[in-house]
C-alpha cells in the first residue's frame, strides 16, 4: 500500500511533532495560587484561560475544566470580549482534544462575537481556527473557503491597525492550502504553493519546523506523481533537518518515504534497506504506527521478490501491530468519550449552578407574596421528576455505548482469528511446497562430501515436522472460529477418515478445489474423487444439496 494512503498518521508526524510543548509544575502550582486569591471574575477568567493554555499539552481533562470554567464565567459577566477569549481557549483545546465538533461550535462563536464588536482583526484570527478545524476533520473544500475569507479579514484588520502583516500568516496559510491541494489530487496548484512558501521559510528565522513541514509536503506530492527521483531530494532535506530539531518521528518517518521512491523506481534492494532501517528506528522511538507500516512494506516487498520466510516473518508482525493498533484506537475512542462525557456534565453543572440561584431568588420572591407551600412542593416534585427522567436516559444512553463497545471489541477479536487462519494456510501452502522439493531428490543437487542419506534424513524430517505442526495449528484456528464444527461432524458421521475431516474443513471455508489442492499437494483429479466419496459417506448421492450448505448447518 502507497505511503501517502496514510495521510492521518504521517501529516500529524511531520506537521505537528515539533510543536509539542510542556508545562512547567511551577507554572502550573503559581497560576492555581493566583486563581485561589483572584479578588474578581475578569481576573479569574483570565487566569482559567491561562491555567487551560499550559496545561492542554499534558493534561486534557483539567485543560478542559479551566477552558469550560472560563466559558461560563464569561458568559455570566456578560462581556463580549471576555467570552470571545473564553471560546477561543475552549475551541483550541477541544481540537487538540479530537472534539473537533464542540471545536467549531467555539470558533464559531468566537466569530460572532468578534463581528458584533467590529473587531476585523480578530474575526479573520476566529476564521483561521476554524479553518484549522476543517481541515483536521477532513473537510478539505470547507476548510480551504474558511481559510481564503479569514486571511482576507487578517490583511484588513492590519492594515486598519496600519501595521505589517506577520510573515507567519501568509507562510501557514500557502503551506494549509498545499496540503488541500494534494489531498484534492491538485497537484499543480499544491506545487506552487509549495514553491511560493519555500523562501520564505527558509529565510525567516525561527520558521524551521515549517520549512520541514514543506519538504514532506514537496516529497509526498512527487509520490503521487511518480517522480521518485525529486522525491528523493525533497526527503533528503527533510531527514537532515529532522536530524537537526531532534524530531525522531519526523526523521524515522523519511525511511519510509524514501523506500517508496526506491520501490518506485524498480530499485527493490534499496526500498528493502530503507524500510528495514525506518522499522530499527521505529522500534527504538517505540512508534507503533511507523512500526506497523514498515513491516506491512516489508512483508509485501518480500512476497514481491520470492523471499518467503521474511515476507511470512513480517506479516506476523504487521498482524500483532495492527491488532494492537485497533486496540489502542479503541482506547483512545474511549477517551474521548470520556471527555466528552466529562465536557458535558461540566456545561450541566455550571448552567444548573446559574439556575439554581434564579431560581432561588425566584422562590423567595414567590413565598414572600403568596407564602403557599404548596408551590414549592409542586416545584420539587417536578425537580425529582425531571431528575429521575434524565437519570434513566443517561443509564440508557451508557448501556447502548456499552454494548456498542462490547460489540467492536468481539468483532476485532473475530477479524485478528479470522487473520491468524489465513497466515495458517499460507503456512500450508508453504508446507505443501516443501514437500513437493523434498519429494525429488534427483532435483536437488548433492554438495560434494556430504552423503546422499544425509539429505534423505533431513527431508523426512523437514516433512514430518512442518506438516504435524502446521496441521495441528490450523485445526486449533479452525475451531476456534467453528467452534463444535469436528465434534457434531463425528457424532453424525463417524466413520470418516482424518483426511476426509480435514476436506470438510476446507470445504467449511468454501475453499476451491485448486485452492484445496494447492494446500494439500494432491491433484485436482484426486480431490474431485475425494469429494465425490464424501458426497456418498455424507448421504447426498441422490440430492441435490451442496457439501457447502450441509456443512453449513452443523
Amino acid at each position: 500500500m502507497p505511503l501517502f494512503s496514510y495521510p492521518r498518521s504521517f501529516t500529524l508526524i511531520f506537521l505537528f511533532s515539533a510543536l509539542v510543548s510542556s508545562a512547567q509544575p511551577s507554572a502550573v502550582d503559581s497560576l492555581k495560587r493566583e486563581l485561589s486569591l483572584a479578588p474578581t471574575d475578569s481576573i479569574r477568567i483570565d487566569l482559567h484561560i491561562k491555567m487551560a493554555n499550559v496545561l492542554t499539552a499534558v493534561d486534557y481533562k483539567e485543560a478542559m475544566f479551566h477552558a469550560t470554567n472560563a466559558v461560563a464565567l464569561s458568559e455570566k459577566s456578560g462581556l463580549d470580549i471576555l467570552i470571545m477569549k473564553a471560546s477561543r481557549m475552549a475551541g483550541n483545546v477541544c481540537m487538540k482534544m479530537g472534539l473537533n465538533t464542540i471545536a467549531v461550535e467555539h470558533h464559531i462563536r468566537e466569530y460572532n462575537i468578534a463581528v458584533k464588536l467590529g473587531d476585523t482583526l480578530q474575526s479573520g484570527y476566529a476564521y483561521f481556527n476554524l479553518g484549522a478545524v476543517y481541515l483536521a476533520l477532513e473537510d478539505y473544500a470547507k476548510s480551504r473557503q474558511v481559510q481564503f475569507e479569514a486571511v482576507r479579514l487578517i490583511t484588513v484588520g492590519y492594515a486598519l491597525q496600519q501595521k505589517p502583516l506577520p510573515d507567519l500568516i501568509p507562510l501557514v496559510f500557502r503551506m494549509n492550502l498545499a496540503n488541500i491541494s494534494l489531498n484534492l489530487g491538485e497537484y499543480k496548484r499544491s506545487d506552487s504553493l509549495i514553491r511560493l512558501s519555500m523562501p520564505m521559510a527558509r529565510d525567516v528565522p525561527g520558521m524551521e519546523s515549517k520549512l520541514l513541514s514543506l519538504y514532506h509536503i514537496k516529497a509526498m506530492l512527487h509520490l503521487k506523481m511518480k517522480q521518485p527521483d525529486s522525491a528523493l531530494n525533497a526527503l533528503r532535506l527533510s531527514r537532515a533537518l529532522a536530524e537537526q530539531l531532534g524530531d525522531d518521528a519526523g526523521y524515522t518517518a523519511t525511511f519510509l518515504s524514501t523506500g517508496e521512491a526506491y520501490e518506485i523506481k524498480g530499485d527493490d534492494l534499496s526500498a528493502i534497506r530503507e524500510y528495514s532501517e525506518g522499522y530499527r528506528r521505529a522500534e527504538s522511538i517505540n512508534g507503533l504506527a511507523l512500526k506497523q507500516l514498515s513491516a506491512e512494506h516489508l512483508y509485501k516487498l518480500y512476497r514481491k521478490i520470492g523471499r518467503g520466510d521474511s515476507s511470512a516473518r513480517y506479516f506476523e508482525l504487521f498482524t500483532t501491530f495492527q491488532q494492537e493498533s485497533k486496540n489502542l484506537e479503541a482506547k483512545e475512542a474511549l477517551m474521548r468519550q470520556d471527555l466528552q462525557r466529562n465536557y458535558d456534565r461540566m456545561v450541566a453543572e455550571l448552567s444548573d449552578r446559574d439556575r439554581k440561584t434564579r431560581r432561588g431568588y425566584l422562590t423567595v420572591i414567590v413565598l414572600v407574596i403568596l407564602a403557599s407551600a404548596v408551590s414549592l412542593m409542586g416545584f420539587l416534585f417536578y425537580r425529582r421528576r425531571y431528575r429521575r427522567l434524565q437519570l434513566e436516559r443517561v443509564r440508557r444512553e451508557v448501556e447502548a455505548k456499552r454494548l456498542a463497545l462490547e460489540t467492536e471489541r468481539l468483532q476485532a477479536e473475530l477479524d485478528h482469528r479470522e487473520t491468524e487462519l489465513e497466515r495458517i494456510i499460507m503456512e500450508l501452502n508453504k508446507t505443501s511446497l516443501i514437500e513437493g522439493l523434498v519429494a525429488k531428490p534427483d532435483a536437488v543437487k548433492p554438495v560434494s562430501g556430504r552423503n546422499i542419506l544425509d539429505v534423505e534424513s533431513v527431508r523426512g524430517v523437514l516433512t514430518t515436522d512442518l506438516k504435524t505442526k502446521a496441521w495441528e495449528e490450523f485445526e486449533y484456528r479452525f475451531q476456534q472460529i467453528h467452534s463444535g464444527f469436528y465434534e457434531r461432524l463425528r457424532q453424525l458421521h463417524p466413520d470418516l477418515t482424518l483426511n476426509e475431516r480435514r476436506l470438510c474443513a476446507f470445504l467449511r471455508l468454501d475453499m476451491t478445489t485448486k485452492e484445496i489442492s494447492d494446500i494439500t499437494g494432491q491433484s485436482i483429479r484426486a480431490i474431485k474423487m475425494a469429494r465425490v466419496r464424501l458426497r456418498s459417506k455424507l448421504g447426498l448421492t441422490n440430492t441435490d444439496q451442496e457439501i457447502f450448505n450441509f456443512l453449513s448447518g452443523l
